[in-house]
């Protein structure tokens, strides 16, 4: 019984190695990769519970394994989506459903005597991102971070190393559950690494085109200014310099940020597109009256200086060009480089917005 629970308790603390890899995908913003992780370590504890003690919880061992299997391999197949680097969402999320609806299918189909169409597609995933990444002529694939990738290969081939200790271990009657269980909790760890290297390589590109709640920032500014950056065009939010703003989703985003700023914002200045490179919306605070107002908040349409326009342009494209060879691993990144630029020959503080797609931003603030 001690054997069965200390087994139990050393699995159970080496699956933990999953959680550094899952807040990756939570910063990332990556809801359904995070659901199928979660999922995964719940379901691998319930299953190294009933593997332990011999018994039944809810469901039978054969079953609780049964379902482990396919949210690990479909926990795989998300992986190679994104090392695969489209930057076209639309493909990556029929990517994702198919992996998840193959996983469990050809699961299914294999049973527990073959492994023939889970090998094919896990193969067929990995054939995509050999593909995408050796072979394709794309130039719009995403980098990924070559240190960040050696780290996990590093902690791959460390894992199946010590997947095959049990073998030397192995009795005569080829039954020998405690070097399996130690092993099974090695590969947990190293596994563990290899995920979250893996993750930390691949560029985060947000998922969410509408999801306008900006980061909380623990500090109250009194003077509040705002660069934000977007590498794609904005076209159909704001065509013309003095924009009424009349769109539900710029209406949200200000009333969002004004509201987790615990500071109004008075004034909003809005740049249109700069050579093509990046979208700019400057807010700051002001203290005209003759305003129009947008929930709640006064806004005044004023042009930007050409000089700061030039230094947010320069600024956000080597920061950006950074993250697209992979220097920068993350758009918080970008507006930290941002924000720092702009301070040095700006007066008050800033807090920069940088995101792939309108609404959809990460941010980033430090406090001077």
């Amino acid at each position: 019984m001690l054997l069965a629970l200390g087994r139990f308790a050393f699995l159970a603390l080496t699956d933990v190695a999953m959680l550094p890899a899952l807040d990756v995908m939570k910063r990332n913003r990556r809801h359904f990769e995070l659901f199928v992780g979660v999922l995964q370590l719940v379901v691998s504890f319930c299953f190294n519970a009933v593997e332990a003690f011999g018994t039944q919880f809810f469901l039978k061992e054969t079953e609780w394994h049964f379902i482990s299997d396919v949210l690990s391999i479909t926990y795989f197949l998300l992986l190679c989506v994104h090392l695969m680097g489209y930057r076209d969402e639309n493909h990556n999320i029929v990517l994702r459903y198919v992996a998840f609806a193959g996983a469990w299918l050809f699961k299914t189909k294999d049973g527990w005597d073959s492994t023939l169409y889970e090998g094919l597609l896990v193969v067929s995933y990995l054939a995509g991102v050999a593909y995408r990444r050796l072979l394709s002529q794309d130039r719009n694939i995403s980098p990924l971070n070559k240190e960040k990738a050696k780290y996990a290969l590093s902690c791959l081939a460390a894992a199946a190393v010590v997947g095959g200790i049990p073998i030397f271990f192995e009795g005569e009657d080829g039954d020998n559950h405690t070097a399996l269980g130690l092993a099974k909790g090695c590969m947990h760890v190293l596994g563990g690494a290899a995920f979250y290297f893996t993750w930390l390589s691949v560029p985060c590109l947000d998922s969410k085109k509408d999801d306008i709640i900006p980061t909380y920032s623990p500090y109250r500014l009194e003077d509040v200014s705002v660069v934000w950056h977007d590498p794609r065009n904005l076209h159909g939010v704001c065509n013309k310099r003095h924009t009424r703003y009349s769109t539900l989703r710029v209406r949200r985003t200000i009333d969002s940020f004004a509201h987790y700023q615990r500071t109004p914002i008075e004034k909003i200045g809005f740049i249109p597109a700069i050579a093509s490179v990046a979208q700019i919306i400057s807010m700051s605070k002001a203290q005209k009256k003759d305003d129009v107002s947008v929930g709640g908040l006064r806004i005044v349409y004023q042009d930007t200086s050409k000089e700061l326009e030039e230094l947010i342009l320069t600024s956000a494209t080597n920061a950006l060009k950074a993250l697209y060879k992979g220097e920068k691993t993350h758009f918080t990144e970008v507006a930290q480089q941002v924000k720092h630029e702009i301070e040095e020959s700006q007066e008050g503080a800033w807090h920069v917005i940088v995101g792939k797609s309108f609404g959809s931003f990460v941010s980033h603030e430090v406090k001077k």
